[in-house]
């Protein structure tokens, strides 16, 4: 059976549809997150986020079975079908939001501690997210003085 287009279905011209605030002519997008789907948005992923332990029925071991979900971008990319941005869109909106995301970093800086020293994940890809997602750094020490200067000892192997 096919539907029936109305008789006046034709969109008005773009230069007479207003335009929204922080989108594109027509962008019902910017418009649809009210805090209160914000708050829900975050609060899954938090709970995404948290380890959630169950009884394995083989081993009878407890195990985290959301140990694996460690990345905010999965969840929203591949659970959620959301752009990254969204994040810092909400964010700058919506306080609460943002208050929910600091909340959800924390559990990832966690996580990725935990299972990285673990040996449980990439190295690399661990330290890469901890630089550039949580401000660490690779930091080398020079402990000196004019009291106390730095030496430095060649000895030469035979």
């Amino acid at each position: 059976m096919k539907k029936q287009k109305a008789k006046n279905s034709k969109k008005p011209p773009v230069s007479t549809v207003k335009k929204n605030e922080g989108g594109q002519p027509g962008n019902k997008n910017a418009e649809k997150w009210t805090e209160e789907l914000a708050l829900q948005l975050g609060n899954e992923l938090i709970e995404w986020l948290s380890p959630k332990l169950e009884t394995d029925k083989n081993t009878g071991k407890t195990v985290d079975i959301h140990a694996a979900n460690i990345f905010k971008i999965e969840f929203l990319a591949i659970y959620k079908r959301l752009h990254k941005d969204i994040i810092g869109d909400l964010a700058a909106k919506f306080r609460s939001f943002a208050d929910l995301i600091k909340i959800a970093d924390n559990i990832q800086e966690a996580k990725l501690l935990k299972h990285g020293s673990a040996n449980n994940l990439n190295a690399g890809v661990t330290c890469f997210v901890l630089k550039n997602h949580h401000g660490y750094t690779d930091k080398v020490e020079h402990l000196g003085n004019r009291e106390n200067p730095l030496t430095f000892i060649f000895e030469a192997k035979k």
